[in-house]
């Protein structure tokens, strides 16, 4: 029940009915409510991929302008709609209201066929919201009805569509709804259809009407219970007779001294003197609040509850097809290393040349003479690194763009499929993913050399045709680079190194040794020849088994490396599909996971909005002292 809604009855003088809210809402109230307002159109805005936000979204838009539209009245004066159905007496009642004949009215018929407005001569109708251009207005000059304004709008079971159009134009802009029933009206299955519609964001009073005619007790009652049943907190009915009321107000009788007229002194009195502009801005203030709060949870009915776990399966079944492509396109690309000899060969020439010094220069002798006297031998030159680079790339041409374009919007279309199964909306997300996916694409091609912003332009509709390209370049450009750094921590990592030294020690030590015996021999500190043979058979025995142990080393080092290189061939796979394809993609899911966290955070802020209003006096719980009459009432979930 709205916190402008509750208190005391008016008329009665009892202190806690007397003890009426006087304080209107802080500034930062208002700002707070329309920062709300501004907030749930814009994530709307961005959650048309949320398949039951997308699809309810002109709904929550056009609530959001009426939002706005109440917002911008807060200041306006107050809106109050008669509210009920053929024969109920609502014209009888504002012309009761009004002390003279202003509408037609009927016991039998649809009266009412077009909106009367009920205003001060100072209004321009403006605050109608759009209302005017269909309503006839009856200006009074009456001081207590300044700030409001009374509307008699179609009976709510006419048959006539244009009515029905009518009245629900009028229930947008209003603000307090006065629902007349009868003894044969009031449990009308139509009126509770509108009453649950509206139950937010309206406030109202319950008045039963005729009640001249015997049975008032038993309706209000056996009423005022249905309307809890139906969610209305503590609703509270005012029993009046329309008819004697006016014949009263027609003599010239003050309301409250019309004997046959019920509690219609109670309605005039709450109306002419309780609702003044600092009440009237409470009930609109606690009408928006609950108007916003109804947004709020109607973008987060449409969010299901289990986001994070549809996110993650969705997520999952990316991984998993992207996985597959990668595991057979390289086995694939390792099928196409191994087939070749000589690229193991490549490698051990790699390796066994990155030897240095004395032994150095014996293995570059050795693998030279291989190369030139053993056809088909990789002779790959003094760029090693470089060749062996362009023999993984080399490796990697059977890779069919085509062929690549194919897979990849089947992996594309199963994304977006995912995406449908999963609750979301497939057009917006295939669009997202497709731009994505060209603005990759276009920033692939830049990378290459002559490649300007013009010839790397690609629509969105066209994002797939090159995906398969723009992955094998990717591919290219990745496994080259990664083969360069495997080849090069193989020949140049600090085992090499320490194999190198150990083999160029013996080697050193025999040099040493030949070349010391001339000099020994001069000083005549020796006997023997200049060149002694046990030094020379011994240098010749170090490289020798040197050789052995550095030939092992190279081929243990090659196949370790091939089996490397087959592992960065499935990264540099893995790292190109991340920058064509998955990157994208899990870009569209985290846009979408961001959307989510959104509307808990809008939740959020709701939350806090309504406890900071409740702490600051603009907002009462129903019954609550401080309460405004307990004619009005609200929903009992605003509570």
């Amino acid at each position: 029940m709205s916190g402008a809604a509750t208190g005391g009855a008016p008329g009665v003088t009892s202190g806690s009915q007397r003890a009426l809210v006087t304080a209107a809402a802080p500034p930062g109230a208002s700002s707070r409510l329309s920062g709300l307002i501004d907030d749930v159109e814009g994530l709307v805005q961005r959650c048309e991929v949320l398949g039951d936000v997308g699809r309810d979204a002109e709904t929550i838009r056009t609530l959001c302008d009426q939002a706005r539209g109440h917002q911008s009245s807060i200041e306006s004066p107050l809106r109050i709609l008669l509210l009920g159905g053929t024969g109920v007496g609502k014209s009888t009642l504002l012309n009761a209201l009004a002390g003279e004949e202003i509408a037609a009215a009927s016991p039998v018929r649809p009266t009412t066929r077009a909106v009367t407005v009920y205003v001060h001569e100072e209004s321009t109708g403006a605050e109608l919201g759009g209302l005017e251009e269909q309503a006839s207005f009856a200006r009074h000059r009456r001081p207590e009805l300044r700030d409001k304004v009374i509307i008699d709008a179609p009976d709510f079971d006419s048959t006539v569509f244009e009515n029905r159009i009518l009245l629900d134009a009028a229930l947008s802009v209003s603000d307090l709804v006065l629902c007349v029933v009868t003894a044969e009206k009031y449990l009308s299955r139509e009126l509770f259809e509108r009453l649950r519609a509206h139950r937010r964001g309206l406030s109202f009073v319950f008045v039963v009407n005729k009640a001249d005619l015997g049975g008032a007790d038993l309706v209000a009652g056996d009423f005022e219970k249905t309307l809890a049943e139906a969610g209305f907190e503590r609703p509270r009915t005012v029993r009046i007779s329309g008819r004697a009321a006016l014949a009263g107000r027609l003599e010239g009788i003050p309301a409250d001294e019309i004997e046959e007229a019920g509690e219609f002194g109670v309605l005039v009195s709450f109306l002419e003197r309780e609702l003044d502009r600092t009440r009237v801005r409470r009930i609109k203030t606690s009408n928006q609040r609950d108007r916003i709060q109804r947004l709020v949870a109607r973008v987060r009915r449409a969010v299901p509850e289990d986001g994070a776990e549809r996110i993650a399966r969705w997520r999952h079944a990316l991984r998993a097809d992207v996985g597959d492509l990668v595991v057979d396109l390289s086995r694939r690309a390792a099928r196409a290393i191994d087939a070749d000899p000589r690229f193991r060969l490549g490698l051990a020439y790699l390796f066994a040349t990155s030897f240095t010094s004395i032994f150095g220069a014996f293995i570059a002798v050795v693998y030279g003479l291989k190369a030139i006297l053993r056809p088909g031998y990789p002779r790959i030159g003094a760029d090693a690194l470089d060749g062996l680079s362009r023999a993984v790339v080399e490796r990697l041409r059977d890779l069919d763009p085509v062929e690549l374009d194919r897979r990849l919007t089947d992996i594309v279309r199963r994304f977006v499929d995912t995406a449908g199964r999963e609750g979301l909306s497939r057009e917006p997300i295939e669009t997202i993913l497709r731009e994505k996916l060209a603005a990759r694409a276009a920033a692939t091609v830049l990378a290459d050399e002559n490649a300007t912003a013009a010839s790397a332009a690609i629509e969105p509709e066209h994002a797939l045709a090159g995906a398969g390209k723009a992955l094998v370049r990717e591919v290219h450009r990745t496994a080259g680079r990664r083969a360069r750094g495997v080849c090069e921590e193989a020949a140049f990592g600090g085992a090499m190194r320490v194999l190198n030294v150990l083999l160029n020690i013996p080697a050193w030590v025999a040099v040493l040794s030949i070349l010391a015996a001339p000099v020994l021999r001069v000083l005549r500190l020796e006997d023997g020849p200049i060149v002694p043979s046990d030094g020379l058979y011994g240098l010749a025995a170090f490289l020798i088994l040197g050789f052995v142990v550095a030939e092992r080393a190279v081929n243990r080092r090659a196949k370790r490396a091939l089996a490397n290189l087959e592992r960065e061939v499935a990264a540099a796979l893995d790292e190109a599909l991340e920058r064509t394809l998955v990157g994208p993609a899990e870009a569209t899911v985290a846009g979408v996971e961001s959307l989510l966290e959104e509307v808990d955070a809008l939740s959020e802020r709701a939350e806090v909005a309504d406890e900071a209003a409740k702490k600051s006096g603009t907002y009462r719980r129903a019954g609550a002292p401080a309460g405004l009459s307990s004619l009005v009432t609200g929903a009992a979930a605003r509570g």
